[in-house]
């Protein structure tokens, strides 16, 4: 024979039921915040390495120094991608000057962008 359970164990069930299902609530968005913030910092990183990498460009005036410069700065940044945990930046690196191409990196196509396609790819303002 089959007895209704007590009022107690009723409400303690539900109060149970409900705190689970809100704490599973809380940790799905915990991952989804988690999941995003690497997005939003490589954003950011993106656009300071480039902003830096202008400054410096911009300053060198012989097309071999640039070449090295820009060697130099990949093999670092790929050596800081193997060591990075938390995220790992993509970018391509070509550097002109005029219609000649003085660097390129990751095998890009040497067809030289327009003015509205880079800004397109990056915020970077081209002088």
């Amino acid at each position: 024979m089959f007895t209704k359970p007590s009022l107690f164990k009723r409400l303690m069930f539900s109060v149970l039921t409900l705190s689970f299902a809100l704490w599973c609530i809380v940790l799905f968005l915990m991952i989804y915040e988690l999941k995003k913030i690497p997005a939003r910092f490589e954003g950011i990183h993106l656009e300071s390495t480039a902003q830096q990498q202008l400054l410096v460009l911009k300053a060198i005036s012989n097309d071999e120094a640039i070449s090295r410069y820009a060697e130099e700065n990949d093999r670092l940044q790929k050596n800081l991608n193997r060591q990075s945990i938390f995220f790992v930046s993509q970018y391509h690196l070509q550097i002109w000057r005029g219609d000649k191409i003085i660097y390129s990196f990751n095998d890009l196509p040497a067809t030289k962008p327009d003015l509205a396609e880079l800004h397109n790819l990056t915020s970077v303002q081209v002088i």
